[in-house]
């Protein structure tokens, strides 16, 4: 169909997350670096021989929406710097390790539901991976609500029961899972606006209140 070689930049270590969702994945998955790789398209998903790969370290913190616009700034730095030896025949492409590939989905709004019986650690993942779209989400009292914001609770407090509002400050809303405490930083309760978590304990009665 071309005359000439078909570039792609993909937002992860290929082979590692090809597909639809590698920036999401990636920090669903826990992984601790991410990268850019410019690669040669060919007829299969993101398969084709790579000129080159640069890491960069996924912060605790990021979120889908910080890490892309990091993986954007190192793909210009990249394509800057390398297009004109790819176009002159300086970079020559390696062929992937199809072994150790993995794939990553088409994301769909479901994914972003909360399991509260899931460990803390991995629901903050699911925080961060899907801010922001499609956002993790839960109920309270048969309403819909958005978590926008979480982290792992320093509070050790077992609890005997997941998704337990345990108590809230002003740091936020602690919320008991299958392990660890995840505290709860910004929500958005539907037809509401983005609050903190704190201030959401505030204004509603929801401790001891189950999430889910």
């Amino acid at each position: 169909m071309f005359s000439h070689d078909v570039l792609n930049i993909h937002p992860s270590l290929l082979p590692l997350w090809r597909g639809a969702s590698p920036i999401q994945s990636a920090i669903l998955n826990g992984d601790k670096t991410t990268g850019v790789s410019i690669m040669r398209m060919t007829t299969s998903l993101d398969d084709g021989p790579v000129f080159l790969s640069k890491m960069l370290h996924i912060d605790n913190r990021d979120n889908s929406k910080t890490l892309t616009e990091k993986l954007s700034i190192l793909s210009a730095n990249i394509l800057r710097t390398s297009l004109g030896k790819i176009l002159e025949g300086k970079l020559k492409a390696n062929d992937q390790n199809h072994n150790e590939a993995t794939v990553s989905e088409k994301i769909t709004k479901q994914d972003g539901k909360i399991s509260w019986q899931k460990e803390a650690k991995f629901i903050d993942q699911q925080i961060r991976a899907y801010n922001p779209w499609p956002v993790a989400f839960t109920h309270i009292d048969g309403r819909y609500l958005r978590v926008w914001e979480a982290e792992v609770s320093a509070d050790k407090t077992t609890y005997n029961k997941s998704g337990i509002v345990m108590h809230c400050d002003d740091k936020g809303m602690v919320v008991s899972t299958g392990n660890g405490n995840l505290l709860i930083k910004t929500i958005q309760l539907e037809g509401k606006k983005t609050i903190s978590g704190g201030d959401f304990g505030k204004g509603f009665s929801v401790l001891n209140k189950t999430l889910g």
